[in-house]
């Protein structure tokens, strides 16, 4: 049995913690700003329930065998308490969050624990305190060595599809070029995903994709000429009512990930001398978005 903490109880945190839960084979803490009983998950494969024990406060806390870090990457600054208290010389924390740079974002915070990126593949929703539903079946990838393995093994039992990774760099980079392509364009049309049935923003999608697959490549990853298609099918292809999370994060009025998706861009392209004036002018334009909430 593992002691495994979840830091960011929104949609992520709570879809695989409390599948995690439901395997009643480890001990669960739920760090939560607001109390709930009770986990709920629904999805095409039905509805999973598992008690949750929620605590509001990082004090007294020990060190925590795995913490999953759920929470958006522009609030880690506000888990310091948390990881403080959780992260022990022992503890891996398993970072399920947009972006390519999870190590240098969290490993500050972190102190002797080991910092572990972890790609999401999960479009999940938050109805209310412990209430969540996704759609496909939930799935995550981590780094295939022995504490990837380790993780897999932690969801032995649980309605998730874990995908060890011998190139986590080209795995992050591909996430981030399906969430960049798409997430800027709805927020700033206030649309979901039917806003790619015109050609015109489709157009956009792409050429702010080709951004990402230029730096991406400087960084190493394995970026291949049909991920454009690939993309683009998946953005005109997705159901028209399907919302995006930085959309659902605008909508609600809480700030949008800017830096993990499009300002990361902008600084590696710097580094590598390649010129990214769209995903510039999309960090103009989510920042002052920002500055109003």
């Amino acid at each position: 049995m593992s002691r495994i903490a979840v830091v960011g109880v929104g949609a992520i945190g709570c879809v695989f913690g409390g599948y995690l839960a439901a395997t009643g084979r480890h001990e669960m803490i739920f760090c939560s700003r607001e109390i709930f009983g009770e986990v709920s998950v629904e999805s095409d494969f039905g509805k999973t329930n598992a008690p949750a024990h929620t605590v509001m406060e990082p004090t007294g806390l020990e060190p925590a065998d795995w913490v999953f870090l759920a929470t958006k990457a522009h609030q880690v600054g506000g888990t310091a308490g948390w990881l403080e208290a959780l992260c022990g010389p022992n503890t891996r924390v398993a970072v399920l969050q947009n972006g390519v740079d999870h190590v240098e974002r969290v490993s500050p915070f972190a102190g002797q624990a080991r910092v572990m990126p972890v790609v999401v593949s999960c479009p999940a929703l938050k109805h209310g305190p412990g209430r969540v539903s996704h759609i496909r079946q939930a799935g995550l990838t981590i780094c295939d060595d022995e504490s990837g393995q380790d993780f897999a093994d932690l969801f032995l039992g649980a309605n998730v599809r874990i995908e060890l990774s011998a190139d986590m760099t080209t795995s992050a980079w591909r996430k981030l070029c399906n969430n960049m392509s798409s997430s800027a364009i709805t927020v700033l049309t206030n649309e979901p995903y039917g806003v790619f049935r015109h050609t015109g923003l489709l157009e956009l999608s792409a050429a702010l994709l080709e951004e990402c697959i230029a730096v991406g490549r400087a960084e190493g990853a394995l970026l291949g000429d049909g991920i454009i298609d690939e993309v683009m099918a998946k953005n005109s292809g997705s159901p028209p009512d399907l919302i995006p999370s930085m959309l659902g994060d605008h909508r609600a009025g809480r700030p949008v990930e800017v830096d993990a998706q499009y300002g990361i861009i902008v600084r590696l392209g710097e580094r590598h001398g390649i010129k990214t004036p769209l995903c510039r002018a999309v960090v103009a334009l989510l920042e002052t978005i920002n500055s109003g909430k």
